[in-house]
């Protein structure tokens, strides 16, 4: 995944300060959500077309995995054929199970982004945790780029459906490019725990209460994980740019 360019070698987890950052940090688990949770109403949420299949495949598709799960009553609605304006929205409406059911964390490439500090780290006055992907390649697997794109995907769910996540997932309007966002796919939504080795850096925005930065560096001393440092970034004077300084307790 690192080796192939799907993922880089470091990804930053942007975050607000409250208590789901101190369980994340006490506890070295991260949530992973639900994408029904997400706030583009397009996110994950793909329709799904039947163009490049036949009739004749939809049928033979429908009756053979679907069918036998309805009740009786929708069952009576059907007879040899399928109309297909029907089985799309049948069809849909289990792809949208299935994607509402995964876990998605999502993660940025660069920590200089300062459109991620104000939308994801409470502006500026939250943090960003760095992690070094190789040294937790299986917290970090089944992830990748998200890809962005003005033009709707299109996607068959009879031909392409081992590949519903990765179109659905990791597909989103070209809106969203500044984000450069990265993703990581787990089976169910819940928290997961990464190694303490992963955690390499806590950064502190730019606007962050003092209170927090201590409070935040004590209990991460506290929680005994072997390598990690902690910075500051503050603004640059002359620049649109963030600069960064190593701190200490």
């Amino acid at each position: 995944m690192v080796e192939n360019g799907r993922v880089p070698s470091e990804l930053y987890k942007f975050k607000p300060i409250n208590r789901y950052l101190f369980d994340l940090i006490v506890n070295n688990e991260m949530w992973f959500s639900s994408p029904k949770s997400f706030n583009d109403p397009f996110d994950c949420r793909i329709n799904l077309n039947f163009q490049n299949s036949s009739q004749e495949r939809i049928d033979e598709y429908f009756f053979k995995y679907i069918y036998e799960g309805l009740d009786d009553l929708a069952k009576s609605h059907f007879n040899r054929s399928v109309p297909r304006e029907k089985f799309q929205k049948i069809l849909n409406e289990i792809s949208i199970e299935i994607i509402s059911n995964i876990g998605v964390g999502c993660f940025m490439g660069d920590k200089e982004n300062i459109l991620m500090w104000s939308h994801y780290a409470d502006s500026h006055k939250g943090v960003s945790l760095k992690f070094d992907v190789k040294n937790d390649l299986e917290f970090f697997s089944k992830g990748g780029a998200v890809q962005y794109s003005n033009d709707y995907p299109h996607y068959d769910y009879i031909s392409e459906q081992n590949r519903l996540v990765d179109i659905v997932v990791f597909r989103k309007s070209k809106v969203w490019e500044y984000e450069q966002e990265f993703r990581v796919v787990k089976q169910t939504q819940g928290n997961y725990k990464f190694k303490k080795e992963a955690l390499k850096e806590i950064i502190f925005g730019s606007e962050v209460n003092e209170n927090d930065v201590n409070t935040i560096m004590k209990i991460a001393e506290a929680s005994k994980y072997p390598d990690l440092k902690f910075f500051k970034c503050s603004k640059n004077n002359d620049e649109f740019e963030l600069s960064f300084e190593e701190i200490g307790l």
